[in-house]
């Protein structure tokens, strides 16, 4: 394991765990060498404009920790900012949730057990957020 390793399991944890903030289903996150991947799913009620805000959110989270490794990232919040979604609205929501304490502290919970598991499926995800959940209680 390396720093660049632990940049990957800290970039996919800010996705998974914002993610998780807007209640999308969480289905797995992998980390590999030089690259990884968190795969979620949206939710499908409420506006659409709203959902895309989120997503957009989603997609920077990890932004304000490392721009390091987030330019596909910032393609696709360009897509989205094609759509319609204001970019100042989503930076905005993104700075805010990343400054959340309890954000913080589930990011660094799956970030370390990303580190050492290089798959977490979406169930393993779920059990982790309400650990960290139960803990905070």
């Amino acid at each position: 394991m390396n720093g660049e390793d632990l940049r990957i399991a800290h970039h996919e944890a800010c996705h998974i765990v914002a993610a998780h903030n807007y209640g999308w289903r969480l289905n797995a996150v992998l980390r590999g060498r030089h690259w990884g991947m968190s795969l979620s799913s949206p939710r499908k009620d409420g506006v659409a404009a709203e959902r895309a805000l989120d997503a957009a959110v989603v997609l920077l989270a990890p932004f304000f920790e490392d721009p390091t490794g987030c330019e596909d990232d910032l393609r696709d919040v360009d897509g989205l900012i094609e759509y319609g979604v204001s970019l100042t609205a989503a930076w905005h929501a993104a700075a805010k949730l990343v400054a959340n304490p309890e954000y913080r502290r589930k990011v660094r919970a799956i970030e370390a057990v990303l580190y050492k598991h290089t798959i977490l499926s979406g169930e393993e995800l779920e059990l982790l957020l309400a650990l960290q959940k139960e803990q905070q209680s």
